[in-house]
């Protein structure tokens, strides 16, 4: 079973960001602010740590359903696109 991520606020009352297991996914703002986001994201279920779709071993966290590979991965695919003949 892959662990939901954790999610805190880091910064202070006048400059504060929503964290997930230590990567930042919202911008900063104040406080309040980050706090109110902070409850978005939990009640929305969007953000979840997920595995590769392209087979890989990788587990990252997703922005919702539409982010499912990994910024490896995702890497990958698009310079092999634009190597295409």
């Amino acid at each position: 079973m892959i662990a939901a991520p954790v999610f805190t606020i880091k910064g202070t009352y006048s400059r504060a960001c929503v964290m997930a297991d230590d990567v930042r996914i919202s911008s900063w703002s104040g406080k309040a602010r980050a706090e109110e986001r902070l409850t978005e994201i939990v009640t929305s279920g969007k953000y979840k740590n997920r595995k590769c779709m392209a087979h890989c071993p990788t587990v990252f966290l997703s922005e919702g359903p539409h982010h499912r590979l990994c910024s490896v991965c995702r890497r990958k695919t698009a310079s092999a696109d634009t190597v295409a003949v």
